[in-house]
């Protein structure tokens, strides 16, 4: 209910909110069992579960659009391999001048910030 409204709030009811054929679906699917075992107890309430032991490797399917992307965890529609090598590249080469500059730019930020701070803590 509350996806539903929300979606014709922001204008999408037509397109998103409900689960039905014509609209899309982006989906992520949480195996709740890996999650909860051996940390609490089966009678936790499950958004709390969710909230404080939730992460990436509780993934067991996503839906993109109606189309499943992730399957038992696995990555579908992307080659991994070669999307950390190409990160792996990207990170290997020098910095750009426009990055030394962000790069300076945020040192001096930060010294000004922690200037302005200065016992502040006392």
């Amino acid at each position: 209910m509350a996806t539903e409204t929300n979606a014709s709030l922001l204008g999408f009811g037509p397109a998103i909110g409900r689960l039905e054929p014509g609209r899309y679906a982006d989906l992520v699917l949480l195996d709740f069992k890996k999650m909860r075992y051996p940390y609490t107890h089966p009678a936790h309430d499950p958004i709390d579960v969710l909230l404080y032991r939730g992460s990436a490797q509780h993934i067991d399917t996503v839906m993109v659009n109606g189309r499943v992307v992730v399957e038992k965890g696995k990555l579908l529609s992307v080659d991994e391999n070669a999307v950390v090598a190409r990160l792996a590249r990207a990170a290997a080469q020098p910095p750009t001048e426009k990055e030394k500059a962000f790069a300076q730019a945020i040192a001096e930020l930060k010294r000004h910030v922690t200037r302005f701070y200065q016992g502040w803590t006392g």
